[in-house]
């Protein structure tokens, strides 16, 4: 829930500075309250005035000040906001400029399914690095990948890599890689298990003294090179990899950590807060 990471609780103590349940008093467990029951009372959507009926004292103090202050910090944080969006398309402009997408359909929309049927098969890679399990640290172990396979591509395919999150599984997802392979990709989904739903579901159990080995900040990027190694011998050894693998074209996504793990994997620095 939104209200519970620091993020969440920092806007609802500022917002309680101008929502007040006492003049001296800030409305944060007011709002919180409110939000939680208004929520509860209208599943379908809650407006602001839903809110407000579930406020729970009678009388709302209003502090002016305090939210001309707050409508002053808005405006500045939008104002990042919409500098950021315009820094990013600008680079994504630059960017698509240098690198042109040239096998992507143009005669449909991107949003429905590719002219490929899809099939799926699922790889195991060996990995030599280390990691944490109940037991404590092992080695050499393996690890599965999903593939996804456009079917009757009638070249060598690009790759697309999709790392999932902390505490998630491959399977996650499905739906991303069987349209990406529809549109002629060959889509790969490793399953990252030092740091994968069992590993999480572990931690939760009390098996693990640590909820993310900081092992995995270097495993799960080097994951995406064994696999990578791994196509390369079977291109190289054996003729029906090659003719569907174009292995000079390949890209790394990811969702939360994966999407950590794929700037790790491309060579973005790791870099600590504060």
């Amino acid at each position: 829930m939104w209200l519970t990471p620091p993020l969440g609780r920092d806007t609802l103590f500022n917002l309680g500075k101008v929502l007040r349940t006492h003049p001296e008093v800030n409305g944060f467990h007011g709002l919180r309250a409110a939000l939680i029951n208004a929520a509860a009372a209208n599943p379908d959507g809650w407006t602001a005035i839903d809110v407000l009926r579930h406020f729970p004292t009678d009388v709302v103090h209003l502090d002016l000040q305090d939210f001309l202050a707050l409508r002053q910090k808005l405006a500045v944080y939008l104002g990042y906001r919409e500098a950021v969006v315009s820094a990013i398309q600008a680079e994504a402009t630059n960017v698509a400029a240098q690198f042109p997408i040239t096998q992507l359909p143009t005669s449909e929309p991107l949003y429905e399914a590719g002219p490929y049927p899809v099939t799926k098969e699922t790889l195991v890679v060996e990995d030599p690095s280390l990691r944490q399990t109940a037991a404590g640290l092992t080695v050499n172990y393996d690890f599965p990948v999903d593939i996804y396979w456009p079917q009757g591509s009638p070249e060598p395919s690009p790759v697309v890599i999709i790392s999932h999150g902390f505490g998630d599984v491959k399977e996650t997802f499905v739906f991303m890689a069987e349209h990406l392979a529809s549109h002629g990709f060959v889509v790969m989904v490793p399953e990252h298990v030092g740091s994968d739903l069992n590993y999480r579901q572990q931690y939760l159990q009390g098996r693990l003294n640590t909820l993310l080995s900081p092992m995995e900040f270097l495993n799960r990027p080097q994951e995406i090179s064994f696999l990578i190694d791994e196509l390369k011998r079977r291109v190289e050894s054996d003729v029906t990899w090659a003719n569907r693998l174009d292995l000079d074209n390949i890209g790394v996504m990811g969702d939360s950590l994966g999407g950590a793990t794929a700037l790790a994997w491309l060579g973005q620095k790791l870099t600590m807060p504060g």
